[in-house]
């Protein structure tokens, strides 16, 4: 009987956590997976010389990271919560004394410092070190250095070669308001704005083509790790903000979503079971501009994405079946002139088309392709309807022999 009310008394505790979820260690809490984005070495490539502190009585050798704009300030740091980490292996060390160590480090503009704890460091050895910036103290508002420094208390002027597999800053879920990334909620796809597909079953790759530190151009790759076909995939590039000159070619399927945190690209075909695509066309816009961070794959077999840029993307208007007097300064030929062919810094030796002003523009929608062969469809009703309802701009394209 005992036994019994054992047994029941087990199966009720059971449920309890069920039902009310496995409670965790006092002080700790759930952490949502946030995004992730690369950093960049800005100076201490390998190999460093440890050198005299002029500080302190240590030798040191620092590698420095650029600071990307979602972590920039202080109010950012605060709200994106982000933590560092970077795995590398230590290649070599010449005239190890077997006391050097590495740590993280971030400074604001006044220099002052903030460290992760230390690990030891050996010749042959992957060594991870990771900071929480959220834990940092500040004088000042600006995040002036982010870097890993190397530190030997005896006399050491050693060698280290060095290389990183890894370096990144993974700020806060979009739950929890991250900073320069997504806002939560759903999207107009009605996916919801964190969606994400787990990297075992569908995983994603970008390719940089640089052309000049202004542009640079990138191409995608999706891989289905699955035993069945899907099509009608997104794939998500997170970056820091809109990317600033940012285009399309060749007919690529993408866009700018606030919501989300980065460019969206679909591609509407099939990929097999087990197979890589190289999605048609690519993007390009000024490599500076953003951070970017690792791309993923949202969805599959879904809707096509919507853009939400921070100035422009959604439609300004609800379609009333009605046609309006717009003012001529407000019309596209109002606001940008007419068109032309010039070239452009940052957009390499082509010419692009740009307005009266010098202002690159560019035209998207479907081709009118030889109109000349529908006159019935040249006329002013025809045209103010596609302006006011369909909210396009309308080219004329005509081909002459």
């Amino acid at each position: 009987m005992k036994k019994m009310k054992r047994t029941v008394l087990s199966w009720i505790l059971v449920l309890a956590m069920v039902l009310s979820g496995v409670a965790l260690p006092q002080g700790q809490q759930v952490k949502a997976a946030g995004t992730s984005y690369n950093l960049s070495v800005s100076e201490g490539a390998s190999p460093l010389t440890l050198a005299k502190n002029q500080w302190g009585d240590d030798y040191i050798a620092d590698i420095l990271f650029q600071v990307p704009d979602v972590i920039a300030d202080k109010s950012k740091v605060q709200a994106a919560k982000p933590v560092v980490q970077v795995t590398m292996k230590i290649n070599s060390i010449s005239s190890d004394t077997g006391s050097i160590h590495a740590m993280l480090y971030a400074q604001d503009s006044s220099y002052n410092w903030n460290n992760s704890k230390a690990v030891d460091v050996s010749a042959g050895k992957e060594i991870t070190v990771s900071y929480d910036l959220s834990s940092m103290s500040w004088k000042e508002t600006t995040l002036a250095k982010l870097g890993i420094r190397f530190a030997d208390d005896a006399v050491n002027t050693s060698s280290i070669s060095y290389t990183i597999t890894s370096a990144t800053v993974t700020v806060n879920s979009p739950d929890s308001g991250s900073a320069g990334g997504s806002e939560g909620g759903t999207t107009a796809d009605s996916l919801d704005a964190g969606a994400r597909e787990d990297a075992s079953l569908y995983s994603a790759e970008v390719t940089q083509h640089p052309h000049d530190q202004w542009y640079s151009e990138y191409t995608f790759s999706i891989t289905n790790h699955t035993s069945s076909a899907v099509s009608k995939v997104q794939m998500v590039l997170p970056t820091s903000a809109e990317p600033e000159n940012f285009q399309s070619f060749e007919s690529i399927n993408v866009v700018y979503n606030k919501t989300v945190g980065g460019l969206i690209v679909y591609y509407a075909g099939e990929i097999g079971a087990g197979a890589t695509v190289t999605i048609g066309g690519k993007v390009g816009f000024k490599p500076s501009s953003v951070t970017l961070g690792t791309p993923y794959v949202r969805a599959v077999n879904c809707n096509p994405p919507k853009g939400e840029g921070t100035s422009g993307g959604e439609l300004k208007y609800t379609l009333t079946g009605q046609l309006k007097d717009t003012p001529y300064a407000e019309t596209p030929v109002g606001k940008h002139g007419r068109l032309h062919l010039a070239k452009v810094d940052g957009y390499g030796n082509a010419p692009v088309i740009v307005d009266q002003y010098g202002k690159p523009f560019q035209m998207r929608g479907a081709s009118t392709h030889g109109v000349q062969w529908f006159p019935e469809y040249i006329n002013k009703g025809a045209m103010q309807t596609l302006r006011d309802e369909w909210g396009a701009a309308y080219g004329m394209l005509c081909h002459s022999v």
